[in-house]
Order: structure tokens, then sequence, then C-alpha cells
């Protein structure tokens, strides 16, 4: 058995049945090292699989064989792609036209009718991830499970929006022109700017950078087009500037809307001729290096202010990305998060420590108005700060309110959620079940239930002495 909870592989367990007989070996299951995530409701199974990301999962139907749902299935295909479901359901419910579409659809790895016989869980469990190990090993440089990593492995995540833009800046990479990155400050410029580098003509030549908004003005141009000796009174050898010793390779221009202005024309020029000047020479040195730009601040605004040359905007804004700040990103933060625990983990010594699944909470939950950068520093902090094996909400120290935010149970969180989704689709289609269901994903029997389930009202009538819902 794993000696931490948080290395213990995660099993899924949707129950859509209460029988005794439906019940899961959880005993069995632990003994051989497995953590279990139970869940009621499809928004509950929706948030595991977000933040748990387990290696197998189990919807327990017993003998509810009007719970069989392949939209259902489908849905939580959208988050984890590569997940196989085993599904536990009564011996009378197998040849069922409904159980037998979800296996004809190939939504249904495995099944087994119960009881549960634990062997047999145990070894489907199992051989599911001995075929996920073995895709891995075959996969190609890209990772199946869309999990994305830059060459120095700090660039994680599976949002859909962040991987169109990894591949935005891959593409970027292989066309010999400037490009411009933009962003919030802490989303990671700096690391784009070496996905750049490294999938471009120039990844043999070296990557170095200059923050413009780092130096005073004076020092500026010697950095970035070097100096002749005597140049000026402090200048008494030969420098060689940060475009030139590029040469060959990539150089990044942080903060690039802090140029001073009268250093944006010989920057232009440089873009267009491909040659500089040092700072009291007299004659044009060629270097081909290409130039990356990264700003956090609008641009265009900066040129209506007359603090930037739009000409120069235009020659940097050939290819543009912009890099989604940390809460458009989805469930990333947690992925971020526990990258970087391991990480500092290991570089603290601090094996034993994880996350609460209240931390985890929190996490999602906070707008990390410093994004990635903020994120890095919170769980540092937490890494050496800790007292204890787990790091709860306390201990993450995130600023404002989030503390009070997360002190509901997860239960209460996720029933809330439910019953607000499940609300706004009703008054959508003005209270017609049938539409509603359709919109959530769900059956219609399904929502009847999480409409008692919550005690929503609707209109109703009398049938047979039994209050029923109006569709």
């Amino acid at each position: 058995m794993a000696s931490h909870a948080a290395r213990e592989p995660a099993i899924l367990h949707y129950r859509l049945c209460r029988s005794v007989a439906a019940s899961l070996p959880g005993a069995t299951l632990a003994d051989r090292g497995y953590r279990i995530i139970h869940c009621g409701s499809r928004a509950e199974v929706r948030l595991a699989l977000r933040v748990h990301a387990p290696v197998a999962a189990i919807v327990n139907y017993g003998d509810s064989a009007d719970r069989i749902d392949a939209v259902e299935l489908e849905s939580f295909a959208e988050l984890q792609p590569d997940l196989r479901w085993i599904a536990l359901i009564e011996p009378s419910q197998v040849r069922s036209p409904l159980f037998l579409e979800l296996v004809r659809r190939h939504l249904l790895y495995d099944f087994s009718t119960l009881p549960v016989d634990a062997h047999e869980l145990v070894f489907q469990i199992r051989h599911i991830r001995g075929l996920r190990e073995l895709e891995r090993r075959s996969a190609s440089s890209q990772p199946a499970v869309s999990v994305e990593h830059n060459p120095s492995n700090d660039c994680v995540g599976a949002d859909p929006g962040f991987l169109a833009v990894l591949k935005e800046l891959r593409k970027a990479a292989k066309v010999n022109s400037p490009v411009l990155i933009t962003g919030e400050s802490g989303t990671g410029k700096e690391i784009a700017a070496r996905i750049i580098h490294s999938h471009s003509p120039f990844r043999a030549g070296p990557l170095l950078a200059v923050n413009c908004a780092g130096m005073a003005p004076s020092l500026i141009a010697s950095e970035l087009f070097g100096h002749e000796k005597g140049a000026f009174t402090d200048a008494k050898e030969q420098k060689i500037g940060k475009i030139e010793a590029a040469e060959g390779g990539s150089l990044l221009l942080d903060e690039i809307g802090d140029l001073p202005l009268d250093l944006q024309g010989f920057l232009l020029r440089f873009l267009e001729n491909k040659t500089i000047e040092r700072v009291g020479g007299t004659r044009p040195l060629a270097a081909n290096t290409r130039v990356i730009a990264a700003t956090n601040v609008d641009l265009p605004k900066r040129i209506a202010e007359g603090r930037f040359r739009q000409d120069l905007y235009y020659r940097l804004n050939i290819l543009s990305v912009h890099l989604p700040a940390l809460r458009e990103r989805g469930g990333d933060a947690v992925l971020l998060a526990r990258h970087y625990l391991e990480k500092f983990k290991a570089e603290f010594d601090r094996p034993h420590l994880r996350l609460t699944p209240e931390a985890i909470e929190a996490i999602l939950r906070y707008h990390w108005p410093g994004n990635v950068r903020e994120l890095i520093a919170v769980l540092r902090r937490a890494v050496v700060m800790a007292e204890s094996k787990e790091l709860d909400v306390a201990a993450l120290h995130i600023p404002g309110n989030i503390a009070a935010a997360v002190t509901e149970t997860l239960d209460a969180a996720v029933a809330k959620a439910e019953r607000e989704a499940i609300a706004m689709a009703l008054h959508k289609h003005n209270e017609n079940v049938n539409r509603a269901s359709i919109d959530l994903g769900v059956s219609r029997v399904t929502l009847y239930r999480l409409i008692e389930k919550h005690a929503i009202a609707l209109p109703s009538r009398q049938r047979n002495g039994h209050r029923v819902l109006s569709p």
C-alpha cells in the first residue's frame, strides 16, 4: 500500500445505485494501493476529473437501467479523453438496449455484474493501467494526454485555449520574423520565448534577454547595441551589445513598451536591415539575430499617447501571440500547483508534503492576479514554511477572502453549483424538463431525480393521488 495518499493512484467511482449489492469493495482496493473518489452526480464527476486525474473510472449502475446515459459519458471524455470506464451492473440489465448501446459505441472499456468480485475488479483496473503505460511509452514527443511541457519542463497545462497558444508559438518559431508576445504580468512570456527559440532555425545559437524596464534609459543603448572604448566617461573598453552577442540566436526584449522613444528608431533600423552601430561607433555591423518582444501593456494605447512608434509596432507585430491569464485556463492552476509542489519538495527535501482537498479547491477558486508567477511564489513559501505533512488553505496564505469561501464542504459546493445549473437550464427553456435535460446532457429521468433532490419548484398536477412534475 502506498505510504502517502498523494502518491496513490485515484479511482473514480460514479455511483448511481445505492443498494447494498452495488457496494464497491473499497477495503480491497485500498489494500492494493488505490484511493477511491466517490461521486454521486455529474457535477461531482466533472470536478473529480479536473482535480484528481484518475487512472480508471467505475460507473456503478446497479439495476438502474434508466440511468445509463451515453451523452453523460461522452461529456466526461472532454475532460479526460484517455480515461477508460468499467461498468458495474445487475445481470438482468446486461442485455438492455441502453447498455448494449454503450458497449457498441465503445464508451465502456469493460463491465462486471453485481455483486462485485473484488479480484476481478482489481484485475480490470490493473489491465487499464498497463495499457496506459504502454501507450505512454509508445507515444511520440507529443503526449497523448493534453499536457504540454516546454524545454525547461515549466510550461504545464491541459486547457484547450492554452494548448492552442502552444501550437501558435511553435508555428511562429518556424518563420524568420519578429514575434510579439502579449499577456498579463506573470503569464510566462519568457517561457514562451524559450519555446519559440527552441523550435526555430536559430535554436543552435544563444537566447539572450534584455529587460527594457529594468535599467536606466542611459544604459539601455549600450546594453542593446554595445559601445566603443571612449564613447562616454565610463567606457574604458569596447563592449559587445546583446544584439551582437546573440548573433545566430534569439534576443528577448522584455517589457518592450518601456523602451525609450529615442532608441526605438535604432531598433526599427536593425529590424529592417539587420545592422547596428555601437554607441560611439562609425560603421554599421551586421547581426543575424531574431528578435522576440514581450509586453504586458497596451501598445496601441502607448502609440496614441505618443510613447511608442507606430512603425516599430507594425514591424514587431508581424506575428503576435497572446498568453491567457491563469484564471482563464480552467483547472490548469491545479496542474501547475502539483508540478511546482513536486519541484519544491525535491528542492527543499520535503518529500511527504501534499495539498489537502480544501487547498486544491482554494487554488481553483482564486483569481490569481499575479498569474503563474504568483502561484509559484505561493507554493515555494508554503513548502518552506510547512509545519505538517499537509498543505491546507492556511498554509497557502492566498490573499483575500478565499479561505472563507472554501470553508463550506466540497459536497455543499458541488450541490450549490448543480442546483444553479439546473435552475438556469429550466429558466432558459421555460420550465420544459425535456429540453432542459438535453441542454444539461443528462437523461430526463435523471433530471427529475435532481429536481426532487434540490427541491426545485415546478408547476405540478395530481395523478393517481401522487404529485407529478409537469414536463
